[in-house]
């Protein structure tokens, strides 16, 4: 009697034990996000109580608009600097302007440019309402927590979030500008997940913050929102709540670091980022005004005793990076170690990698129709040995958004 040949074996049938030791070499986010699609075995495998030692801190992954047709706007995504490999090509928010992220996949947008904002997670495989967590499109002074009628449009330029998403105790705070006062209007805003309004920082008591494109970065460090302003100032701001929970403003200080050095330079930009502990400032240099990237400064903040019992707040320039990468970008940048990536070999190495973002200075840039939006995307790279590398792939200018970091 002839036997029926057996199936032929499929990849659900690999043992468990293999599927592990095949995880643990999978080192990138999406990979491992991928196979967990394949089938429920391999999806079982890796929900395994005792999984494979954890990779590194997966690193950023460059978001461009489409090298091709500028209303296409293909999402490509590259897994840190991984040799600039192409792994993903998605269009979640077609046309959306993109102005930050944070960790787990969350990217920041504007689904009408200039209004709509919210966040969207890209890892999400769900179509569900906590894969898009929308923000305010609206902003009130602080003196009108009743009066939401005379709440005001506004644009997000950058934000940062408290904490990872989830509830109303993750607060939000942002840079952000007026559709009323759209000269020289770019003003702190902070809400709630989930607030329709936000609350605009006072910063009354201090003037000479409120100048045009003052404000350049935020970050969340230590229990408050920190922002830096182009003469390299901190303004400090902590979140105020009412009894009932909801958000009242902010307590709000200014800080005057000086620089231990004059800065010759043309400042491109300032960015802040937490970095062993530490506050750092790195600040971007061109030769002149609208050309490319030519020089990075790293500074530390630390405190000088000047006199008996006086201290002083120094932006202290660092001698080398020690190992370190930055990756920079508005209310998103990132330190990393080196040493926990050795096996990208020696196309990993220290620097400040770094996006075109030289158009955040224009303030008109959200009000102006497709045609005539030009977000330029070519002055991307990577910074280290006191030379500017061109490491990325060149795009042309976008009438969507700049080049931005998405954080696994």
């Amino acid at each position: 009697m002839e036997m029926e040949p057996s199936p032929a074996p499929t990849m659900a049938d690999l043992p468990a034990d293999l599927l592990r030791e095949i995880f643990r070499h999978l080192r990138c986010v999406a990979d491992r996000d991928a196979a967990a699609d394949v089938c429920r075995t391999w999806r079982g495998a890796l929900a395994e109580p005792t999984p494979p030692p954890s990779p590194p801190r997966p690193l950023p992954w460059l978001l461009l608009p489409s090298a091709g047709d500028d209303f296409i706007h293909v999402y490509c995504f590259y897994c840190g600097i991984d040799r600039c490999s192409l792994h993903h090509r998605l269009s979640p928010a077609h046309g959306a302007r993109c102005f930050g992220s944070h960790e787990g996949g969350w990217l920041f947008v504007a689904f009408e440019h200039n209004r709509l904002h919210a966040m969207i997670n890209l890892r999400s495989r769900e179509d569900s309402k906590s894969s898009l967590i929308p923000f305010p499109d609206l902003l009130r002074s602080y003196q009108d927590e009743d009066d939401y009628q005379r709440a005001q449009n506004m644009v997000i330029l950058a934000a940062a979030l408290s904490s990872s998403p989830g509830g109303t105790s993750c607060i939000g705070a942002g840079i952000v500008m007026r559709w009323d006062l759209i000269a020289g209007s770019c003003r702190l805003a902070f809400w709630r997940m989930g607030d329709r309004v936000a609350v605009e920082g006072t910063m009354a008591p201090d003037s000479t913050v409120i100048l045009r494109d003052e404000i350049q970065d935020v970050i969340y460090q230590d229990g408050a929102f920190r922002f830096v302003t182009t003469r390299g100032f901190l303004v400090t701001c902590i979140p105020m709540f009412y009894a009932d929970g909801g958000l009242q403003g902010t307590t709000e200080s200014v800080q005057r670091i000086r620089h231990r050095e004059r800065l010759r330079e043309h400042v491109h930009a300032r960015y802040l980022v937490e970095s062993r502990a530490k506050l750092l400032m790195i600040v971007r240099f061109a030769a002149r005004p609208r050309s490319p990237t030519s020089l990075f400064k790293v500074f530390e903040m630390v405190q000088d005793y000047t006199g008996v019992e006086k201290i002083e707040d120094t932006w202290t320039e660092l001698e080398s990076l020690d190992g370190r990468l930055f990756f920079v970008g508005r209310g998103c940048s990132r330190s990393y170690e080196s040493s926990a990536y050795p096996e990208l070999g020696l196309g990993l190495k220290e620097g400040v990698y770094f996006l075109d973002d030289y158009v955040y200075a224009d303030e008109g840039m959200p009000f102006r129709d497709e045609g005539h939006r030009r977000y330029p995307c070519s002055d991307n790279g990577r910074w280290c040995d006191g030379h500017v590398h061109r490491c990325f792939s060149e795009q042309r200018a976008s009438s969507a958004h700049s080049p931005t970091w998405l954080l696994p």
